[in-house]
């Protein structure tokens, strides 16, 4: 099977707990695709430095040529990317999240 290469992925929520889980799929799947960046994008700047700093270093471990890049800039994040991953959660942790009562339970 020949190789595919992307030239840029973008993951809007780079700083969640599952980015770990992603990078480790690209990592095993290196040999059918190759992506040149992957561009971590989060509003949590702290969060986005640990989880992404662990994303560097998974990469660099695997030996890889992928740049994992952090960004606080939504716009600069997807500039140029390919394809556009979302991990987010809405709301907070350990709370529950309810519909407003004039929606009527319609979705």
């Amino acid at each position: 099977m020949a190789r595919s290469s992307i030239e840029k992925i973008a993951v809007i929520g780079g700083g969640s707990t599952y980015t770990p889980e992603l990078m480790d799929g690209f990592i095993q799947n290196e040999e059918q695709l190759q992506v040149d960046e992957i561009a971590l994008y989060d509003i949590d700047e702290d969060r986005l430095n640990i989880v992404g700093g662990m994303a560097q270093r998974m990469v660099r471990y695997a030996e890889l040529d992928t740049k994992v890049t952090l960004n606080t800039d939504r716009p600069r994040a997807i500039d140029g990317a390919k394809f556009v991953l979302s991990s987010m959660r809405v709301g907070q942790k350990g709370r529950e999240v309810y519909l407003p009562a004039n929606h009527n339970n319609a979705l």
